[in-house]
């Protein structure tokens, strides 16, 4: 499961990206930012597996969305891309 959170513009450190898959005991979290362009992503994460911090299995990607789809393209950490089909959006508030 991919999570992107709203960007917090007054803490722009604080992570709004987090990606759990529980096949493989892998749990991220990072940033998105709009890419160059500001048509796309771009998201950065930092990944544990099983609890321990992996740096092999850090994430970086490129984001772009078609309607509630999201196609993601990876650049580190996994191959090739997927397509994420919109879910729920979550209140933050």
């Amino acid at each position: 499961m991919l999570a992107l959170r709203d960007e917090y513009t007054d803490e722009p450190n604080r992570s709004n990206a987090g990606l759990v898959d529980s096949r493989h005991g892998l749990e991220c979290s990072g940033r998105w930012q709009k890419d160059e362009e500001g048509k796309g992503l771009v998201l950065a994460l930092l990944c544990e597996q099983d609890g321990v911090r992996t740096e092999s299995k850090d994430r970086a990607a490129d984001i772009a969305q078609i309607g509630d789809s999201l196609i993601v393209r990876w650049n580190k950490g996994a191959e090739g891309a997927e397509i994420l089909r919109r879910f729920q959006d979550i209140s933050t508030g």
